[in-house]
C-alpha cells in the first residue's frame, strides 16, 4: 500500500471511529467514494479494534501470592 493511499485510510478510520456506531457503515461508503478495497480495508481495522476489546488496557500485574520460581 502506498503512502498516501495509507494516509488516507488511517484518515477514514479516525473518521469512522468519530461517528455513532449505528452511523459508520452509511459514513464509510460516503468516504471512500466506492473504493471498495479501501472501504474493506477500513472496516477490518474497525472489526479488528472491536476484536481486541480490553485486551492490555491495565498493566499487567505481579501475582505475590505464586510460589517462588
Amino acid at each position: 500500500m502506498s503512502d498516501e493511499r495509507w494516509q488516507r485510510l488511517k484518515g477514514i478510520f479516525h473518521g469512522a471511529l468519530a461517528q455513532p456506531p449505528t452511523e459508520r457503515r452509511a459514513w464509510l461508503e460516503r468516504a471512500c467514494g466506492g473504493d471498495l478495497a479501501l472501504l474493506q480495508a477500513a472496516e477490518t481495522l474497525l472489526q479488528s479494534l472491536d476484536s481486541a476489546g480490553a485486551f492490555l488496557e491495565r498493566p499487567a500485574q505481579l501475582d505475590t501470592d505464586a510460589a517462588d520460581l
